[in-house]
């Protein structure tokens, strides 16, 4: 089945901008871009509409608006281009669900984003970015976010608004504080804040976020203390506080039953890491993911 023409026409011209872009990156690069490189440059299509983009590896500088004509799409995958920006007709693509943007040179999440919203996977790991707009509080669907390798220094309050986020990926950015409102995220399955170096404080009602189960903190240097409401988390798995200024773990975790690993390097006599080994928890100074 052929795409409707409207589509084709903006996909032609989006496509030929791909193969273009790919052109310049490898003369510019030369012996830096393997010989036999070439762009990823997949379309899918279903009743006629346009479904799933990939553009990926192709130079992209920019996205053409012509990206709102594909408002069918529910897939839509950028990465490993040199993307600052993102257009305004992105808002027209109202079935988006994933939307993968990492490895490009975005310095802003465009608060255009905050229109999908149907959207459930954000992936914008390895850019730029030093903050997340107060619209990503409108992603109500959003499930999981992939933010990893930024300069985010905070996280807006309307963050308390993702009531079906299950997985939050913030490691390696600036983040010095864990806002409240993450503790109102009930589906939240995993948070992972490692590489935080200035990360001070992890809120103390983390303990209200009855499906969390892996809280990981590695590298975390300025982190002293975890909250004893952890011990209120009846399904929680795996914490993971190597390298961080954790000296003992609260008396509270003796109380999870659920609890499997431990990576905890701070006091060797600390009383609790020890109990927690004669249950039966595998408790390391080692990595765990």
């Amino acid at each position: 089945m052929t795409v409707n023409g409207k589509e084709l026409k903006a996909l032609n011209q989006i496509r030929n901008l791909a193969k273009k872009s790919f052109d310049e990156m490898k003369r510019d690069l030369g012996i830096y871009l393997h010989s036999e490189a070439k762009p990823y440059i997949k379309v899918k299509q279903e009743n006629g509409r346009v479904t799933e983009l990939y553009l990926q590896n192709c130079g992209l500088k920019y996205l053409p608006a012509a990206i709102g004509e594909l408002s069918g799409l529910n897939t839509l995958r950028l990465r490993e281009n040199y993307l600052t920006d993102l257009p305004d007709e992105l808002e027209r693509l109202t079935e988006l669900e994933d939307l993968h943007l990492g490895f490009n040179k975005l310095e802003e999440l465009p608060e255009v984003v905050g229109e999908l919203r149907k959207l459930k996977d954000l992936f914008i790991y390895w850019n730029e970015i030093d903050k997340l707009p107060d619209s990503i509080g409108n992603l109500k669907n959003l499930e999981y976010l992939t933010a990893m390798e930024n300069e985010i220094r905070t996280v807006p309050e309307s963050f308390g608004n993702l009531q079906n986020l299950k997985t939050l990926n913030m490691r390696i950015n600036c983040v010095q504080e864990i806002p409240e409102a993450i503790c109102n995220l009930r589906a939240l399955e995993k948070i992972d804040y490692s590489g935080n170096v200035g990360l001070t404080r992890i809120p103390e009602n983390i303990g209200n976020l009855q499906s969390l189960k892996y809280l990981i903190l590695w590298c975390c240097d300025s982190l002293t203390q975890v909250p004893e409401s952890i011990g209120n988390i009846d399904s929680f798995v795996e914490l993971n506080v190597i390298k961080t200024g954790v000296s003992n773990l609260p008396r509270s975790m003796l109380r999870l039953p659920n609890l499997e690993y431990v990576s905890f390097d701070g006091n060797r006599e600390d009383p609790v890491a020890k109990a927690l080994k004669e249950k039966g928890v595998e408790v390391s100074d080692c990595y765990w993911e």
